[in-house]
């Protein structure tokens, strides 16, 4: 593997936050900052990518799967990438995956990799007036802080503070 790829995925980990519950993730933004075009096109080159299917790539990864792919940038899988493009998996939206789904592209130990690290990258964002979310229950919340403020009946109340690269 080349350096470049290796600053990739330092710079990637550098970017990690802890969130309220002792749990590390990666902000949105930030990754988006981090994964500039020239970026995914130099770790691509570096993971062994045929010179003319770089520009296409990389395309892809900038508009459905920068998660995906820094998943696999984090788990040294990235000469894989194309797999996944080719299986029609590199679509952010279809996070978390499956062990069984991630084990049509990758090794076993290599899927398993994967698995335990894309909740630090599958971290859901709120909008304002976002009403239900239905998450995994491995999902990672980026609640920078949460105090809780009072109880009743039906629940506990807490006053959180989400991450600003998540809302």
């Amino acid at each position: 593997m080349d350096q470049t790829i290796n600053d990739l995925k330092s710079r990637l980990k550098d970017l990690r936050r802890e969130n309220a519950d002792h749990r590390w993730f990666i902000p949105q933004l930030e990754l988006c900052e981090a994964l500039s075009e020239n970026a995914i096109w130099k770790a691509l080159q570096d993971a062994g990518t045929k010179s003319y299917q770089l520009d296409e790539m990389v395309e892809h990864i900038l508009t459905n799967g920068m998660k995906i792919f820094a998943v696999l940038v984090l788990t040294d899988q990235a000469a894989h990438t194309s797999k996944f493009i080719q299986e029609g998996e590199l679509f952010d939206q279809r996070l978390p995956f499956s062990v069984d789904i991630l084990g049509k592209q990758l090794s076993l130990p290599s899927a398993r990799d994967f698995y335990e690290r894309q909740w630090e990258l599958a971290v859901p964002t709120f909008y304002r007036g976002t009403i239900h979310k239905s998450l995994d229950n491995r999902s990672i919340l980026p609640f920078t802080r949460d105090k809780r403020i009072g109880n009743g009946a039906f629940g506990t109340v807490y006053e959180i503070e989400l991450d600003h690269g998540h809302q």
